[in-house]
């Protein structure tokens, strides 16, 4: 099997382990990944946030505006740039997030009860290294880093 279909494969596997607990709360594996950057970094520009969990910007839009809509965050003006517009995670949205974040910490146990804390660790740097590779090689990473949108090339996933 090629490397981009085991990557994808297992980032599917883990994605529908997570289905069952989001289902419960009506939350999408985006709006939870929306809610998981939002609790370490609260206030974050839309750009930033589009590139932190991989969707592009229609789609965040929208994604954005239904969870305004369900009250789990909110938008707001920079205190730094009032002329700009970030998103912020709201009180009821902080409590869901906190209601299932526990499945970071569940996968990462079966993660690590599989492949061993040695071998977890040694493929989250490959992984790491193979994702600032694509993003050198196609001129992403550099653009995101010097827009300030990406924090050591680290999207949010569920694994």
């Amino acid at each position: 099997m090629r490397i981009p279909d085991l990557i994808c494969r297992v980032n599917h596997a883990l994605e529908h382990s997570a289905e069952t607990q989001l289902k419960q709360h009506s939350l999408t594996i985006e709006q939870f990944r929306v809610l998981t950057v939002l609790s370490e970094t609260n206030g974050i520009s839309m750009g930033a946030l589009s590139a932190s969990i991989c969707v592009d910007s229609p789609t965040l839009t929208k994604l954005i505006d239904r969870m305004i809509n369900t009250a789990d965050v909110y938008r707001g003006p920079d205190p730094r740039d009032r002329r700009k517009v970030l998103v912020f995670i709201s009180n009821k949205g902080l409590k869901t997030y906190e209601a299932l974040a526990d499945i970071h910490r569940q996968q990462q146990d079966m993660l690590s009860e599989a492949l061993g804390e040695q071998r977890l660790e040694v493929l989250e740097t490959l992984l790491n290294d193979t994702l600032r590779a694509i993003k050198v090689e196609s001129g992403q990473y550099r653009s995101t880093l010097e827009n300030g949108e990406l924090n050591d090339a680290k999207p949010t996933r569920l694994s």
